[in-house]
């Protein structure tokens, strides 16, 4: 396989990923958007506003937050990792493994 292909192998598969990511952040909206209009209506109790105005807010927002770690090129283990010898002698800071928890040891 060419260099050429790699690149546009690596390219596609980014853009892939970037619309990946804009479809589950963009889905979380929806979520939000829903417990605001429709499923906050279900009572006037006071603990369910608090649970769908405040608790799904928040929530929704740590799990944007988490989505931008998953697709982060530094701290993702969904990108690929290419240690081949032509990429490791690039100017380039070299990128530390990422474990699940309990697998080092």
């Amino acid at each position: 396989m060419s260099t050429h292909d790699r690149e546009t192998q690596k390219r596609v598969r980014k853009n892939a990923m970037l619309f990946f990511q804009t479809v589950l952040q963009d889905s979380l909206y929806i979520i939000d958007l829903s417990f605001t209009y429709k499923l906050s209506a279900l009572s006037n109790h006071r603990m369910w506003t608090s649970i769908s105005g405040t608790l799904v807010w928040e929530s929704l927002h740590m799990l944007d937050g988490f989505i931008m770690l998953m697709f982060n090129d530094r701290f993702s283990f969904l990108c690929a990792r290419d240690d081949s010898p032509e990429t490791s002698t690039s100017a380039a800071p070299r990128r530390v493994p990422v474990y699940p928890l309990g697998s080092v040891g």
